[in-house]
């Protein structure tokens, strides 16, 4: 097939002009609509394998070697929106303009088979000084972390260095849920503070599910999406009365998901301002997909950050280097 379309020109421009479309379509995805029956489509492109998009790669690598400049065109557009579309980013790490006293904040969802035994060996091996934990509702820090600061409320905890203030803890029991999906903090840092968000919100699982079991209920992916953004204003609502803001954890989401484009991108995102690429955090047989994020308001610069696997959990860990940024 590949071979009778590159023979046919017609049909090769034809191929290439319908494939930039539809990734076109799909990087428009962070400003779709909020309409109904889009909402599955969004998730199965959001949450879907994106590396089966390299087989659009195979005739456009082909055509680039066509002679005719329009083909080689088109087949490079091609080959730099698949590349975006899978987390490449346009904007090279921006330089660093810090003050001295970084701070080592690290987050880790403690779902799955989690060895939280070595916990404390990633304190000591990164030098944490902040962690955050989703879904540790079973996770006895006490024990392990005895000698620094901790607080656990709604399967969200805190474990930190520094002294802090529990602000407030948002529940999902009011739109009836279970637990809690941020817990707010102000870490005292020497003479300057911390308005620090842990981060759970509610998993897209079930919509994907109804997805891989061609059952699709758009109802329910309705009621999933408005739990989303009502959690994910919640939050943005808070954080905005604060200033040296760090929205840390668990997001479920890329951040080309509507909802996070709607109420979380005026925030530096830390993966992708330290890195060309944005690296995975969370892993499945078939594909894998960044939703764990440090997010930080401008008061504070992103130093490195990257994502591992010491835990050997269904996430990575993400461990963050911040500081506060040089005032002018």
């Amino acid at each position: 097939m590949i071979k009778s379309i590159l023979a046919n020109k017609t049909a090769l421009l034809a191929y290439l002009i319908v494939s930039i479309s539809l990734l076109i379509i799909c990087l428009a995805s962070p400003f779709w609509p909020d309409w109904q029956w889009l909402i599955p489509i969004k998730y199965a492109l959001l949450f879907g394998p994106r590396w089966l998009l390299y087989v659009l790669l195979l005739p456009a690598l082909l055509a680039f070697f066509q002679r005719q400049t329009l083909h080689k065109g088109l087949a490079l557009s091609l080959f730099l929106l698949t590349l975006g579309f899978n987390g490449l980013s346009v904007s090279a790490p921006q330089p660093l303009s810090a003050e001295q006293g970084d701070i080592v904040i690290m987050s880790a969802n403690l779902g799955g088979s989690v060895n939280v035994d070595r916990i404390p060996e990633l304190f000591e091996k990164y030098d944490i000084d902040v962690a955050v934990f989703q879904e540790a509702a079973k996770f006895n820090g006490k024990d392990l972390l005895p000698n620094i600061y901790q607080d656990c409320a709604g399967s969200l905890c805190l474990f930190s260095r520094f002294p802090f203030t529990s602000i407030e803890h948002f529940g999902r029991k009011t739109f009836g849920g279970w637990g809690n999906f941020a817990n707010q903090y102000e870490i005292a840092i020497g003479h300057k503070t911390i308005t620090l968000f842990n981060i759970h919100l509610e998993t897209p699982r079930p919509v994907i599910q109804s997805l891989l079991g061609l059952s699709i209920d758009i109802e329910e992916a309705q009621q999933v999406d408005d739990n989303r953004r009502l959690e994910a204003s919640i939050i943005a609502s808070a954080a905005q009365q604060s200033e040296n803001v760090v929205l840390l954890g668990d997001f479920n989401m890329p951040i080309d998901e509507n909802i996070y484009q709607q109420y979380f991108s005026s925030y530096s995102n830390a993966l992708r301002d330290t890195n060309y690429w944005l690296q995975p955090t969370k892993r499945t047989k078939w594909h894998s997909v960044t939703i764990d994020h440090l997010l930080h308001s401008p008061q504070l610069e992103s130093i490195e950050a990257f994502s591992v696997d010491e835990l050997h959990g269904d996430h990575n860990q993400l461990i963050v280097t911040i500081a506060f940024a040089q005032s002018d």
